[in-house]
């Protein structure tokens, strides 16, 4: 007599799960084809969205093959848009499709990368590496992915202030309130969330005319910390802004944080790969003497959501947290690498994902990927200079490109452009001496992105803005 397993539920017989997973290839295939053909984003009707967050949980079992017509159905043809060539809002970019095959395989492979010794868990390490050599810095230094830049940034600072903090029961300690952080007022939001569940104290410094961080504004503001008897701790450079693509002075930051004796950790989330681009590089230049940087491959490598990286010039991360309970005791010779993060599950999705994507480019590819998305990044540019009736507010040093059309409101224009569904472009507050300025921002890291993409773009808001005109009359 025999006896259904417990879980029989989630048996699919062999042929019946290779019909499944090839209608799910095909679609995506399909999907990925169809993409730059279709709208930037599709209608999503009310009734749909209200429908698959209502949470109600059928009482009877569905089959595999009506859970994947749901999957099709209902959720899948209504994505936020980031695959198509005209998205421009966000720095999100599309799926690279080795990706999609890497994130099946890991899928199935299904290992914990947080615990034991294994092929996943050995890739990440080399990964790493890779990563390190692409940015130009030194192989040493521990290391860990995550799933995006707020959770590196978070980790590196925590790491940061771990290194400062004495011992609890140290004569005098201070609170972690008392030690200061440094930022600019451009630097990623992730960063004041990260200071803030650290309990620490966040300096935001103004940016100069270039929209990098004041640095004499800097120098001030801890010598003022230090006389009040605060411990400034921390400089937060950004290695290329959301919001304009800046790039902080790493070079005399990095020499402030020298002669205070601060650490300088660089959210290089959006930016860091490009110092691997020859006429990029030097607005990285500083780099190397960074104590901790993100990376956030997700974006401008196209590597399918999420893959953040988290990267230490030396040590911080194990001391910062690494807690080995029993029953995580081992004999391996090497620490495990749940030691270096907050998670102790930690996808090999992440790792395979990355690695596919950096196999499969190698370092030419990368290089060549990182310069197509400024090529059309300066195609827009020059586009923008040559409008009679648009003008740049931000250098374009990056993929991302700022602009205005004169007498026209940025907001209503990105809504309508956006509205009528062949190009997506959002909007930025760009600080300036009379206050906030209220721009069209586009951000290019869309492998599939062409020039005549980017014509779309400018097309819309020329239409847009005749609307506008005409309904002003």
């Amino acid at each position: 007599m025999s006896h259904s397993p417990a879980g029989s539920g989630l048996e699919i017989p062999q042929e019946e799960l290779r019909a499944l997973l090839r209608r799910s290839a095909d679609w995506a295939a399909d999907h990925l084809a169809a993409v730059p053909e279709g709208p930037v984003r599709p209608h999503f009707p009310e009734e749909q969205a209200r429908l698959l967050e209502s949470g109600a949980l059928d009482e009877a079992p569905r089959s595999p093959e009506a859970v994947v017509d749901d999957i099709l159905d209902l959720i899948a043809p209504y994505p936020l848009g980031n695959g198509h060539p005209a998205f421009f809002g966000w720095v999100i970019s599309p799926p690279a499709p080795i990706g999609i095959a890497a994130d099946l395989i890991a899928s199935a492979v299904n290992a914990n990368v947080g615990v034991g010794d294994h092929a996943l868990s050995r890739l990440e390490r080399g990964a790493l590496r890779q990563v390190r050599g692409l940015l130009g810095l030194s192989p040493a230094g521990e290391g860990v992915l995550t799933s995006g830049g707020s959770m590196a940034n978070l980790l590196c600072l925590t790491a940061a202030l771990r290194s400062v903090l004495p011992a609890e029961d140290a004569p005098g300690a201070l609170t972690a309130r008392e030690y200061v952080f440094y930022q600019s007022s451009e630097t990623h939001a992730c960063v004041a969330r990260a200071v803030r569940m650290l309990g620490g104290t966040l300096r935001t410094i103004p940016v100069g005319p270039d929209l990098a961080l004041d640095t004499d504004e800097l120098r001030t503001a801890i010598e003022k910390d230090r006389a009040d008897g605060l411990r400034p701790a921390v400089v937060a450079s950004t290695l290329g802004t959301v919001g304009t693509g800046a790039v902080d002075d790493l070079v005399t930051i990095g020499a402030i944080c020298a002669e205070y004796g601060l650490w300088h950790h660089g959210d290089g989330s959006y930016g860091a790969l490009w110092s691997a681009v020859p006429r990029a590089r030097a607005l990285f230049a500083g780099m190397d003497t960074l104590d901790s940087v993100t990376v956030d491959p997700h974006k401008s490598l196209n590597v399918p959501i999420d893959c953040g990286v988290a990267l230490m010039r030396g040590q911080g991360l194990r001391a910062a947290f690494s807690m080995l309970p029993t029953y995580l005791h081992h004999d391996d010779d090497r620490p495990w690498l749940n030691e270096y993060s907050v998670e102790l599950t930690r996808s090999g999705n992440r790792v395979l994902k990355l690695w596919s994507v950096l196999r499969m480019l190698g370092r030419r590819g990368v290089i060549g990927l990182l310069e197509h998305h400024l090529d059309v990044a300066r195609h827009l540019a020059a586009s923008v200079t040559a409008h009679p009736s648009m003008r740049l507010v931000a250098d374009a040093k990056l993929s991302t490109v700022c602009f205005v059309y004169e007498g026209c409101d940025s907001k209503e224009l990105a809504r309508r452009v956006t509205a009528a569904g062949r190009a997506l472009i959002a909007t930025v507050d760009i600080p300036g001496p009379d206050g906030p300025l209220t721009a069209l921002r586009a951000c290019l890291c869309n492998y599939r992105t062409t020039t005549e993409h980017v014509d779309v773009l400018v097309s819309e808001i020329e239409r847009a803005a005749a609307s506008l005109a005409a309904e002003s009359k």
